[in-house]
């Protein structure tokens, strides 16, 4: 990690000449209909930009933060009462600095994947805030539950359980592993709508011929069928839209419908409530049927240019409140 000196232009693009204080919270109300607002790009952090922009409207972090135990947790929660109250862009200059001191290998002058970063964020932040920062994964469900400990947890975290079943023997196994978000490969063609991308990853797959049963002990083949064990309060979702070609990465533009409801059956196995959140997850255990409703969609778009060169941009629709913003300015 090399230290930023003052008087530089990277110095003034990372606003770090001021002396560290909390955000000025912004009397001003906010317009409604299309508002350039966010984060300044330093140079190519529109990956970090757009990420944090998502995340700083769930509620991650409690009300108070030890700031000399958990650094990158203060200056997020700093940044996002800024975002969320402030009329216009702002430069994320201290949580800049908190960042590099915790991931000293990243750069925000130089092109990364949003994806990766968010998980090595949420990953930083748990382990700050006294979770543990590796993915948990087991056989038995009671032991992966208890890594849900921090409030991150209790918003975004969930357990998926893969349940194979040997094609020989017709055994079935479980392996749970806690997860904050779902990764959802985009298929080729027309168009698609979000259900039927979410229809595929959780239809029946198999897997490959080296699978060992521990039940009857043959090497065969066995059936994979994954299935939402625990909810979150916010379903996070990436949509992979990019393949490595012969001439590098591809990318995917087909158009993905996000209806504000979407019904299919997912075989989760607990019953939920309705939940006042912007992603309300409604499941009925009887007819195991999955329901999303949205008051608001919140997602990261890449803008392609040329060759290798990428914008991530972050898009906000909140349908009750006729509201469109736009972020990550330029």
């Amino acid at each position: 990690y090399i230290p930023i000196e003052k008087g530089t232009l990277l110095a003034k693009l990372l606003n770090i000449e001021q002396p560290e204080t909390k955000p000025v919270v912004s009397a001003a109300p906010l317009k409604s209909g299309l508002m350039a607002r966010g984060l300044h790009n330093l140079g190519n952090s529109c990956w970090m930009n757009s990420s944090l922009q998502l995340l700083s409207r769930l509620p991650l972090l409690p009300d108070e933060v030890n700031g000399s135990k958990a650094p990158l947790a203060q200056a997020f929660k700093y940044l996002s009462t800024d975002l969320k109250n402030s009329g216009h862009a702002i430069k994320p200059g201290q949580f800049v600095s908190a960042l590099l001191a915790r991931l000293p290998f990243l750069s925000v002058t130089e092109q990364q994947d949003a994806y990766e970063f968010f998980t090595l964020f949420f990953d930083s932040l748990r382990d700050e805030m006294g979770g543990n920062a590796k993915d948990l994964s087991g056989n038995d469900i009671e032991n992966v539950k208890k890594i849900d400990t921090t409030t991150i947890d209790k918003s975004v975290s969930f357990i998926l359980d893969s349940e194979m079943r040997c094609e020989t023997c017709n055994s079935v196994t479980h392996i749970y592993q806690r997860t904050t978000a779902i990764s959802l490969c985009v298929p080729y063609g027309a168009s698609t709508t979000l259900g039927e991308v979410l229809d595929s990853y959780f239809s029946e797959s198999s897997s490959g011929d080296d699978w060992k049963c521990d039940t009857c002990g043959n090497t065969t083949r066995c059936a994979i069928i994954p299935h939402i064990a625990t909810t979150p309060q916010f379903l996070i979702l990436h949509l992979a839209r990019f393949r490595f070609g012969n001439n590098g990465f591809i990318k995917n533009n087909i158009k993905v419908e996000l209806p504000l409801e979407i019904s299919h059956n997912l075989k989760t196995k607990v019953s939920f409530k309705e939940r006042i959140t912007p992603f309300s997850l409604f499941i009925s255990q009887k007819t195991s049927i999955f329901r999303i409703k949205l008051s608001s969609i919140a997602q990261i778009n890449i803008e392609y240019h040329q060759i290798l060169i990428f914008h991530y941009t972050h898009h906000v629709d909140t349908f009750f409140e006729n509201e469109l913003m736009q972020h990550n300015i330029l």
